[in-house]
């Protein structure tokens, strides 16, 4: 009796392997990780599009799923350089999207209903422009980069015809990091639910740590569990009641507000959050800081309107101003990083 018991355990599984998936439209083989799940269960997939000059790659994903929960593929261009955005170009590369899709569906029972799409840099645009064109996508991951429109573009994208998740990240100090605030704009108005995460301290590059937030979200398209985020949130909340510094304690719980956890939980949780908030701000050191932060917000939101060398000019002596004048706060210090970010999109800082 055990040994078909045993026979019948090893036939309703399937064990988590690594496969190359030959792709000779592309020219090349692309990597495919399937998760541990049973054999009759269809795995959510995500199709991750490397950056420019990079190969099909997995590592990013894997690292941060631990290998669990999705089937990733690393998926590559007919367009190898720098990607033009045309209406042609675009048919052209969805079309191998399609037939990889086709092919996940019949040989690797993936879920058609959960396709989701990620892309770091020229992956990270590419990705939100599939986004824009593919509505049958799950939902997808913008990483370092934004959303890019040709001037007098004809065709407009669509609503979403439901809510469809999307996380952007992105380094704090990217010279992308404005096209990503756009970007949170842009598919807000199409439907979409989105989460940004600003990664601290990070140019143009994938964090050295897994960011929080990008793990979160991956959790919640599996299907986390309201009482897993709860017992998160409780965690970290009382972490940040340990800190000795007011101002310590109202930036960790600005970071808190948008965590996806949080998300999960509605209102009721980011009314607490208001709450401690409001208290915090009657300190006279938060209140100059979260001044400082608004002033900030506004000079960004000035920069992310387009990204002519005009605009840059403009809001460089307003970064540069805002440092000194916040000289000794952590808002003086991300005006100080601000500046010699638009700095180096001018070519006027060598670093």
């Amino acid at each position: 009796m055990r040994s078909w018991l045993l026979l019948l355990l090893t036939l309703s599984s399937a064990y988590a392997e690594l496969l190359t998936l030959p792709w000779p439209e592309l020219e090349t083989e692309l990597p495919l990780w399937k998760p541990d799940v049973t054999a009759t269960e269809k795995a959510p997939a995500i199709v991750y599009y490397h950056g420019t000059h990079g190969r099909p790659n997995i590592r990013l994903l894997r690292e941060i799923t631990g290998g669990e929960g999705f089937l990733i593929v690393g998926m590559t261009y007919l367009n190898k350089g720098r990607f033009i955005q045309s209406e042609a170009n675009i048919a052209a590369e969805r079309s191998q999207l399609n037939l990889l899709k086709r092919t996940l569906i019949s040989e690797h029972n993936v879920d058609p209903s959960k396709i989701y799409v990620a892309g770091f840099s020229k992956g990270g645009w590419f990705a939100a422009t599939l986004l824009e064109h593919d509505h049958s996508l799950a939902g997808g991951l913008i990483l370092g980069a934004g959303v890019f429109h040709n001037k007098g573009q004809q065709t407009k994208p669509k609503p979403f015809p439901s809510k469809k998740p999307i996380y952007i990240g992105i380094g704090r100090f990217d010279g992308n990091y404005p096209q990503s605030l756009a970007a949170l704009l842009h598919f807000r108005k199409l439907g979409g639910e989105i989460t940004l995460e600003a990664w601290p301290n990070t140019r143009h590059a994938y964090p050295k740590t897994p960011p929080v937030g990008m793990k979160q979200w991956l959790q919640i398209q599996r299907g986390v569990s309201a009482l897993e985020a709860k017992q998160w949130i409780t965690q970290r909340l009382q972490a940040i009641d340990s800190l000795a510094d007011p101002v310590d304690q109202w930036y960790a719980l600005k970071t808190l507000q948008e965590r996806p956890h949080v998300k999960v939980h509605g209102t009721h949780i980011s009314n607490q959050l208001n709450v401690r908030l409001a208290t915090l701000t009657k300190d006279p050191k938060v209140r100059a800081e979260a001044a400082f932060v608004t002033t900030s917000q506004d000079i960004l939101k000035r920069e992310l309107k387009d990204r002519y060398v005009s605009t840059l000019e403009v809001v460089l002596p307003r970064y540069e101003a805002l440092a000194k004048k916040a000289s000794s706060t952590r808002a003086g210090d991300i005006a100080k990083k601000d500046a010699a970010r638009v700095r180096q999109l001018l070519g006027k800082d060598p670093s």
